[in-house]
This record gives C-alpha cells, structure tokens and sequence, in this order.
C-alpha cells in the first residue's frame, strides 16, 4: 500500500490499490463542488468495497458504542460504499457525516468523530460545514456525549435535546 493510501486512511477494495483520491478538506477545494461526496472515487460507484484503514479505523470503532450500538464498523464502512455516509480523513483524525434530507430542510449530521479534537475543530468542521452548505444544508448537527455541548459552543452550535432509549427484549 501506497503511503499516501495509509495518510488518506482509506482504499478501494475493488483492486486493493491506492484509488488516487486526495483526502477531502481544506486541501482539496476543487473537489468539494456541489454533488461531490468525500471518498466518492472509493466509494461512490456501485460494486466498490470501502475499507477505513489504521489509523482511522481506530478512531471510527472508539466512536461506535456512543451511537447506541445501531453500526458496526463493516456497516458504516459498507454505508460508505453506497454512498449514505460520507468519510473524511485528517491526519490525525477522522469523521463520518450523512446528509438528511427532511420536509423542510437539509442538515448535515455528524455520525461518528474521532480522533485529535484540535484538528476536528479548527480544520475538519469548518470544511465540512462548507462542503454541506455547498450541497444546500441549512443545518448541522451531532448527536454525541454532554462534553460535546462545551467544545463545540464557541463554534455556534447549541444543545437542543436529550436522546431516551429503551431496548425491547
């Protein structure tokens, strides 16, 4: 495997090669136009296996349990490939988005974060939230533990709601 593969934390399965797309972000403003999704030469084509590699990989799995155990990694990563969920690799952190579309309004949700939250939050949301306001999101929003409401307060986002679960035997 490439090294820029390992950097990217992603690749196609389809050849097991390199799939030669940048990682989305800041670097990559020429492809983040309207209709372009993260990943998209990995994962956007029916047919395509999608697979996150180390360290990424790492970082997606430690997000899971907080998402009420509803994905596993081969889930996400297969979700990835049909093009429902959308990967973004950093260098030292990764997050998967989904884009809902509802009667009244398009948000993006941040599913699942991980990693350096430095990097997260100085470089990673601020490109996505562009990319999503791009593909015309008029909302963004993340479900995740109460320290989430402090670190991301300064960035506009305010705490909403509880989440109750119950599981049924």
């Amino acid at each position: 495997m490439s090294e820029r593969s390992e950097k990217r934390g992603a690749r196609s399965e389809k050849n097991g090669r390199d799939n030669g797309a940048p990682p989305p972000g800041p670097a990559r403003e020429e492809q983040i136009a309207e209709g372009d999704l993260p990943a998209r030469d990995a994962a956007g084509v029916s047919g395509h296996s999608f697979s996150i590699l180390a360290p990424h990989r790492a970082w997606i799995e430690a997000a899971l349990p907080y998402c009420y155990c509803t994905h596993t990694i081969e889930d996400v990563e297969r979700q990835i490939a049909e093009g429902r969920l959308q990967f973004w690799p950093g260098e030292r952190c990764a997050v998967v988005t989904e884009i809902v579309d509802y009667p009244r309004l398009r948000a993006l949700n941040f599913f699942l974060v991980g990693g350096d939250l430095n990097e997260l939050i100085e470089q990673m949301e601020p490109a996505i939230v562009e990319w999503a306001r791009r593909l015309g999101c008029t909302r963004i929003a993340q479900t995740g533990r109460k320290g989430w409401g402090r670190v991301l307060a300064p960035l506009g986002y305010q705490t909403t709601l509880s989440v109750m679960i119950r599981d049924l035997d």
